[in-house]
């Protein structure tokens, strides 16, 4: 999934890059690592010497367990501390923290770290920052992204931003309505 960079090359797409001062949640810079999302065409050098993009995109990596340890928190309400749930909150849960896991979550992409002993980083779509093209390629780029798992994250990026607002439906409603048609064995 991910290749070691020993040198600095030029930024590309899928470069996971450190320490990154993302201002995206206050004022004060937040160092984290980020990828480029930033489409690899418009970050190549035309025939007229000047690229497509003279700003890149770059969204924060989170350590998965820190993520989501904050994801419970924020949007479950769980003190991590006491960490008491029912069984079918629990079993939600798992199945939330799965979708993540299996790509099946349409906002969140994760990304395995092969080299640091780590579980992987979690990327979220929804956070997302532009620097400056020769600001974010000063920045130390520490892995490449292998080229099936660049073009999966820029599809994944791109089916994000390119929803259409429709109304959520009652899965729940249609799933009862479908399995009462067959009749409760005796």
């Amino acid at each position: 999934m991910l290749k070691r960079i020993y040198r600095n090359p030029d930024l590309e797409q899928g470069h996971i890059l450190k320490d990154i001062p993302f201002t995206i949640f206050s004022k004060k810079p937040l160092l984290l690592p980020g990828i480029c999302l930033t489409p690899a065409c418009d970050l190549v050098i035309q025939d007229n010497g000047i690229r497509k993009a003279d700003y890149v995109l770059l969204s924060p990596l989170f350590d998965d367990e820190v993520f989501f340890k904050k994801f419970v928190v924020e949007k479950w309400g769980i003190d991590i501390e006491t960490g008491a749930l029912s069984k079918k909150r629990r079993d939600s849960l798992r199945n939330t923290i799965s979708q993540i896991l299996s790509d099946n979550n349409i906002r969140y992409y994760r990304i395995d770290i092969p080299y640091s002993g780590k579980g992987g980083w979690i990327v979220d779509f929804q956070l997302v920052q532009a620097f400056d093209y020769d600001v974010a390629n000063s920045f130390e780029k520490k892995y490449k992204m292998q080229s099936s798992y660049k073009e999966r994250i820029a599809s994944k990026y791109g089916a994000y931003m390119g929803r259409i607002g429709t109304k959520n439906i009652d899965e729940n409603r249609i799933l009862d309505r479908l399995i009462s048609i067959f009749s409760p064995c005796e």
